[in-house]
């Protein structure tokens, strides 16, 4: 989903910053954020405590590390997301203009021409020797 968004200057210019720092647009920046301060936020599943990549000198509370595969998972999921929506509007895109091609073609090109044996069949038919 797209929306919009003000943000104050000196704010987007802080952003900006980070996001050339880490080598990504600004859009996926403030998306990043956005994920880790809600997974940050959210309540953990008992399956997620139990999760044994998580390290264990930090107790239930999930590495930075793994904060940011989530991150990077939910993310090109996302992506992912998107291309399939894209590609569906797009191969219907693709259907809707070979039909108007079809019917423009119809229109502007002459009929085709007979091939090599319905002209040879005439030649030799009866009919053509009156």
């Amino acid at each position: 989903m797209r929306f919009s968004i003000t943000i104050p200057d000196d704010t987007t210019y802080q952003i900006d910053t980070e996001a050339d720092k880490e080598g990504v647009s600004r859009s996926q920046w403030i998306y990043q954020a956005c994920i880790d301060k809600l997974t940050r936020s959210a309540p953990q599943t008992h399956q997620e405590r139990t999760t044994p990549h998580q390290e264990s000198i930090k107790g239930d509370e999930p590495s930075e590390e793994m904060v940011d595969l989530r991150i990077r998972c939910e993310y090109q999921e996302q992506t992912i997301k998107d291309l399939r929506e894209e590609r569906g509007y797009l191969r219907g895109e693709i259907a809707r203009l070979q039909q108007a091609n079809d019917l423009l073609t119809g229109r502007l090109l002459p009929p085709p021409k007979a091939g090599i044996f319905t002209r040879l069949k005439r030649a030799i038919s009866p009919a053509r020797e009156e």
